[in-house]
């Protein structure tokens, strides 16, 4: 297993989705894309550089945040800690990269966003986390 600080800005692949860790605390999970560009000075054309798809992980308050804001090709970036998992698999080696995050935001230079505060008090429970922020309030 591979650790490491990394801030990553890429766009939104799959909808945001609610789980619970072993110890009880909200998640939210999602994947993303990061495909550089860049301009190709003899065709005179922007290029796709390769993809790199990961899995983002998110608990608690962030979570909840991120399941009421994100959706698929929203442009973000995301700021953690990135594990890189290997293993083997038949005579196959694999790899899974997660990230997870500590701070995520829509990416200001490709649109704007609106942002509002969330009450941080505890959240009652018959409330789910897909509930509206201002319907519920969300543990801190």
């Amino acid at each position: 297993m591979i650790n490491g600080n990394a801030t990553l800005v890429g766009n939104v692949v799959s909808e945001p989705k609610q789980s619970v860790s072993l110890n009880g605390n909200d998640l939210a999970r999602f994947r993303m894309v990061v495909q550089p560009r860049k301009f190709d000075q003899a065709s005179g054309v922007w290029v796709d550089g390769t993809p790199s798809y990961y899995t983002v992980i998110t608990r608690k308050g962030l979570a909840f945040n991120v399941l009421e804001s994100l959706r698929v090709g929203d442009p973000i970036f995301v700021s953690g800690t990135i594990q890189v998992r290997e293993w083997e698999s038949g005579d196959q080696r694999r790899s899974s990269t997660e990230i997870y995050a500590n701070s995520i935001g829509h990416d200001l230079c490709r649109g704007v966003s609106m942002f509002r505060h969330v009450n941080r008090t505890v959240r009652p429970k018959q409330q789910s986390a897909n509930a509206s922020v201002s319907d519920a309030t969300v543990a801190a």
